[in-house]
C-alpha cells in the first residue's frame, strides 16, 4: 500500500496538463499513487494521460463522461488505497520535495503548507489570494476553532488523513461549486491536530474564465455557500459534533452569508435573506441568536454583522415572514430597524427595482461629482 494517493481531476487541460504531471512523477519522495481522473475530455488530455501512464505504474486513470470537479475527486477517493490523500488541480503544479517536507512527520490529523499564486496579469486578485493562502501557523499543533478560521480552505495543499475521511464519510458535493470549503470544514472538525509548513509548494495558476474569478463579478452562484451550511448542519449532527461546535456554526453562518451577498447583485439579495432566515429558524432553538445575521439592505451596502451582543440584531432587523418567488401567502411581514412593513407579493419585484434604481442614482451622483472635480482640477 502506498503512503500517498494524488487525485487529479482532469478536464479539458492539454495546455497545462504535462508540466502538472512532470511535477508528480518526478517527486522525490516516490512510495506514492497518482490517480488521473479524466473528466469527459475532449481535448488531448487522455493522450496525455495515456503516454504518463505507459511510462509510470504509479499513475492509475479513471474515464468518465463529464460530470464535474466534484465527481471526478469523488471518484478518485473510492479507489484510493493511502493512507494518506491530496489533491492537485490538472493547470497547476507542486515543487519536487512537496510530499517528502509534508510527510516528515507523524502521528497527526492534517498537514497544511502553502500555495503561491500567479498568472493571466491578475494582479490584484492575485495579491488578495496569497494573502488569503499565507500560511499563519508553524509546525505541530493543537487545533482549535481560531486555527480552523484562520486557515484557507483549499484542498490542494494539505494532505488529509485516509481513515478519517473514511470514518466520516467525507466527501465533495456534487452539482455544487465551492466544493473545498464543504470538504476543508467537514474534515478539519474531526481533526485535533496538524502541522502547518511554511513553505509554499503548490502553484496556483490565477486565470481569468476562472469560478472563484467569475464568483467576485455577482454571477449568481455565492448564494451556494448557504447551502454548504445546510450540509455542514447535517454533517454534525449524524455525527454528533453540533453541540459541541455551536460558537464555530455560528461564526461559519456570518461568513458564508456576508460573503453569499457581497457576492450577489442587489436585485437578488432579498431571497438570499429570506433562505437565511429559513436556515436560522431550522438551526437555532435560541431565540437570543435566531436572525442576528439577517441585515437590512441600505443601498448596495450591509452593516456589520461582527456584533457581539446578538440580541441587538433580533431587536433591529427581523424577518417574521420572507418573501418567496412562490408562495400562497397575500402578505409578508418585515421589521425593518424596528419598524413594521407588510408587503405583498404582487408589489415584492416593485420594490427590489426601487432599491435598485436607488442605488444606481447614488452611483450617478457619484460618477457626476468626480466629473466636477475633474473638470475644476483642469
Amino acid at each position: 500500500m502506498p503512503k500517498l494517493s494524488i487525485i487529479v481531476p482532469i478536464y479539458n487541460s492539454e495546455k497545462y496538463l504535462k508540466e502538472c504531471l512532470d511535477s508528480l512523477v518526478n517527486q522525490t519522495f516516490k512510495d506514492i499513487e497518482i490517480i488521473c481522473v479524466n473528466d469527459g475530455s475532449t481535448d488531448g488530455s487522455l493522450n496525455i494521460i495515456k503516454h504518463f501512464a505507459q511510462n509510470d505504474s504509479r499513475i492509475k486513470i479513471i474515464n468518465q463522461e463529464n460530470k464535474g470537479q466534484s465527481a471526478a475527486r469523488n471518484a478518485g477517493l473510492k479507489i484510493a488505497r493511502s493512507e494518506w490523500v491530496t489533491f492537485i488541480d490538472s493547470d497547476d503544479y507542486i515543487d519536487l520535495n512537496t510530499y517528502e517536507r509534508a510527510l516528515a512527520v507523524s502521528n497527526i490529523d492534517i498537514i497544511c503548507f502553502g500555495i503561491e499564486v500567479y498568472g493571466d496579469n491578475l494582479y490584484a486578485a492575485r495579491h488578495a489570494d496569497n494573502d488569503y493562502y499565507k500560511i499563519k501557523y508553524k509546525d505541530i499543533i493543537n487545533l482549535n476553532n481560531k486555527i480552523r478560521l484562520n486557515t484557507d480552505v483549499s484542498v490542494c495543499d494539505k494532505l488529509f488523513k485516509k481513515q478519517i475521511i473514511d470514518h466520516y464519510d467525507i466527501d465533495f458535493p456534487e452539482g455544487m461549486h465551492f466544493e473545498d470549503a464543504e470538504f476543508y470544514w467537514k474534515y478539519i472538525m474531526c481533526c485535533k491536530t496538524a502541522n502547518y509548513i511554511d513553505e509554499y509548494f503548490y502553484h496556483y495558476r490565477r486565470r481569468e474564465d476562472s469560478i472563484m474569478h467569475n464568483t467576485f463579478h455577482k454571477s449568481g452562484i455565492a448564494v451556494e455557500h448557504l447551502y454548504i451550511i445546510e450540509h455542514l448542519y447535517k454533517f454534525m449532527n449524524v455525527n454528533k459534533l453540533y453541540n459541541n461546535n455551536i460558537n464555530l456554526f455560528v461564526e461559519l453562518f456570518k461568513q458564508f452569508l456576508g460573503f453569499s451577498l457581497a457576492n450577489t447583485k442587489l436585485c437578488d439579495q432579498m431571497d438570499i435573506l429570506g433562505l437565511a432566515n429559513i436556515y436560522a429558524n431550522k438551526y437555532f432553538s435560541s431565540k437570543s441568536i435566531k436572525n442576528h445575521f439577517i441585515k437590512s439592505l441600505k443601498k448596495t451596502r450591509y452593516d456589520e454583522i461582527w456584533e457581539p451582543d446578538l440580541k441587538f440584531y433580533q431587536k433591529i432587523f427581523s424577518i417574521k415572514k420572507v418573501y418567496m418567488p412562490v408562495s400562497r401567502y397575500k402578505r409578508k411581514t418585515i421589521y425593518l430597524l424596528g419598524f413594521k412593513f407588510k408587503i405583498k407579493n404582487k408589489n415584492h419585484d416593485l420594490l427590489l427595482k426601487l432599491n435598485y434604481l436607488e442605488a444606481q442614482i447614488d452611483e450617478l451622483k457619484d460618477s457626476i461629482k468626480l466629473l466636477v472635480k475633474g473638470e475644476k482640477h483642469e
